[in-house]
């Protein structure tokens, strides 16, 4: 990186050496008859043009356009906020009505405040917040235990492999508000559906409660989901 910076301090000097060229020219110099746009002023494009730059030293100008705007438009790299402790609890109430309780104002600690707001770009966790994280998401998955057909409601079709893994995609598409791929919708409802074989329907149902509530995919959110042309998603 210093390498390239100290490569690339020429072209920005240069650059820089023409605006205040241009800039004392406007300043202190009569223009003459003709330069400019409308003759009344200096003219700011007078010097070297980006094809002479790049023509003259094409490695120092691509490594110096890495410290200038470029022209093409791109999306911004997207961010993963952490939900607050009041959005934990109105997307448990939304995805586990039933089990929404204990609430996570309760059992989490305060997140620091900006202007007395929980600001969701400043929140992460940490061994202070994360052991009642998971002592939070233990406690709704023993209410679960108790109740498991309340998510995964599979008795009438004999709690089949491909119910149960149906009904595992249904829950994990919802916590994960629908962001999630394929692949680990998949890898999801196999665990689950293999957990029920080995650990039994109550058990197993508790254990995917458990791995949701606990997952990056449900205690954080996209900034913005977007489809491959820059157009937003549903909610």
């Amino acid at each position: 990186m210093r390498a390239s910076l100290a490569r690339a301090l020429p072209a920005i000097l240069a650059l820089g050496s023409v605006a205040c060229d241009a800039a004392i020219l406007g300043k202190g110099e009569a223009t003459p008859s003709g330069s400019g746009p409308d003759a009344t002023g200096p003219n700011l494009n007078s010097g070297p043009t980006d094809d002479d730059l790049r023509t003259k030293d094409p490695e120092l100008f691509e490594i110096a356009l890495g410290y200038f705007p470029g022209q093409s438009i791109s999306a911004g790299d997207k961010r993963l906020f952490r939900l607050t402790r009041a959005q934990l609890d109105a997307t448990t109430r939304a995805v586990l009505p039933q089990h929404a309780a204990p609430s996570a104002l309760e059992l989490l600690p305060s997140d620091p405040l900006q202007t007395n707001y929980e600001y969701a770009a400043n929140l992460s966790f940490s061994a202070a917040n994360f052991t009642p994280l998971t002592a939070w998401a233990d406690q709704i998955s023993a209410s679960v235990k108790e109740q498991p057909e309340s998510v995964v409601s599979c008795a009438e079709q004999g709690n089949t492999t491909a119910c149960l893994e149906q009904a595992a995609k249904g829950f994990v598409t919802r916590a994960f508000r629908d962001v999630v791929s394929t692949t680990q919708l998949e890898r999801l409802a196999k665990f689950y559906s293999s957990s029920v074989s080995e650990v039994g329907f109550a058990d197993a149902t508790a254990d995917l409660v458990n791995v949701i509530l606990t997952s990056p995919g449900y205690v954080f959110r996209d900034e913005v989901a977007t489809d491959l042309n820059a157009r937003l998603l549903p909610a």
